[in-house]
C-alpha cells in the first residue's frame, strides 16, 4: 500500500481487505471499526465509569478490621506461649 491509495480518485474508494490487514499488522492497537467505517459507536451496554470504581473506603475498613482481629489473636497467642513456656520450666525443675 502506498500513499497513492489515499490520493485522487482512490480517496473516494474504500480500502480493500489486504490494506486493512497491512494496517492492522503495523498498528495492532488501531480501532478496526474506525478503520473500516470511519466511525466509532459507543456501546449501548456501556457501564458508567463510577460503577466500576472500587470502594476503597470500604476495603480499607475491612482491612483495618481484619488487622485488629489478627492483632488481638496474635496477642492472645503470645500470652498463651508465655504461659506454656512457664509451665515447661516448672515441670523441668
Amino acid at each position: 500500500m502506498t500513499d497513492g491509495s489515499f490520493k485522487g480518485s482512490a480517496i473516494d474508494r474504500p480500502i480493500n481487505s489486504d490494506a486493512i490487514v497491512k494496517l492492522y499488522t503495523h498498528f495492532p492497537d488501531i480501532n478496526l471499526e474506525w478503520l473500516i467505517t470511519g466511525q466509532v459507536k459507543t456501546p449501548t451496554n456501556a457501564v458508567h465509569e463510577s460503577s466500576n470504581t472500587p470502594d476503597f473506603k470500604a476495603k480499607y475498613l475491612d482491612v483495618v478490621e481484619n488487622y485488629m482481629i489478627l492483632n488481638n489473636e496474635n496477642s492472645e497467642l503470645r500470652q498463651e506461649l508465655k504461659t506454656l513456656k512457664k509451665q515447661l520450666l516448672i515441670k523441668n525443675e
